[in-house]
């Protein structure tokens, strides 16, 4: 197998050469030759030391132009697929970027990918860090189906992004981040920034907020909004007021429709 990967990127770089030669610019060509004689090439490849994938309907190339910009003005090399968003191009992006035995020349890898190609680049290369810009129906054929193509990104991402300070942690499961909800004009529910900002202000504070609901008297109506609370990093419990009395560091207390 290893003769086999080897051997595409010699072919994938006499590529290189042919179409310099032949005055052609193809940038995706090297890495379909390359696929030919190794399936497995993006398997292989060697990993730099940060891999970022950016996918969405659009805005993919903006975001990899910035991380490319940040990454380089902070002195990392950086390799970037540069909108040929398939795997041959990002086998190409590789390719261009690596000795004949393999040895990439690169610290971050920024690789823009189509968003129903994630599925099948992630079987290969496992990213670090994963973008999503937004999801839309922009075509008949290939991304249609919007809910298909966000649950096929899904289920290839079950990691935890994990927030921490010197005194505490906070773990958001990646899949909580963004749902298949549509909001008015079709554009489906992304809560990343929410979620990370909640925690980022988990993290740095120094006690919890705490709040109450009355119970005992069939209240109803305010499971939403012990939910919303919770989410919002409060510690949420309920109390009888006829039993019990009020904590001296309750924060809220709510009685909301008590029938009774």
């Amino acid at each position: 197998m290893k003769v086999k990967y080897l051997f595409s990127i010699l072919m994938g770089k006499l590529t290189y050469v042919g179409m310099r030669l032949a005055g052609k610019k193809v940038p995706y060509f090297p890495g379909y030759i390359a696929r030919k004689f190794c399936k497995n090439f993006l398997s292989m490849v060697e990993k730099p030391k940060l891999t970022i994938a950016v996918t969405g309907t659009n805005g993919k190339s903006t975001i990899c132009g910035i991380l490319e910009d940040f990454f380089e003005k902070q002195g990392y090399r950086v390799i970037n697929n540069k909108g040929f968003n398939i795997e041959t191009g990002i086998i190409s992006m590789f390719l261009k970027n690596m000795n004949l035995f393999g040895k990439l020349k690169a610290d971050v890898a920024i690789m823009e990918i189509d968003e129903a190609t994630t599925v099948h680049i992630f079987k290969h290369i496992e990213p670090d860090y994963y973008i999503c810009t937004n999801l839309f129906r922009d075509s008949m054929h290939d991304n249609s189906n919007v809910d298909n193509i966000a649950n096929k990104i899904k289920s290839k991402i079950s990691k935890v992004f994990v927030v921490k300070s010197a005194k505490r942690v906070k773990s958001i499961p990646v899949d909580t981040m963004y749902d298949s909800s549509y909001e008015k004009y079709g554009i489906r529910d992304f809560k990343l920034e929410q979620k990370l900002t909640l925690a980022i202000d988990y993290v740095l504070r120094e006690g919890d907020s705490n709040v109450l609901f009355t119970k005992g008297h069939e209240e109803a109506g305010y499971q939403i909004l012990k939910a919303n609370l919770e989410e919002e990093n409060a510690t949420v419990a309920e109390i009888d007021l006829i039993n019990e009395e009020i904590p001296e560091n309750t924060d809220a207390l709510y009685i909301i429709s008590p029938q009774r």
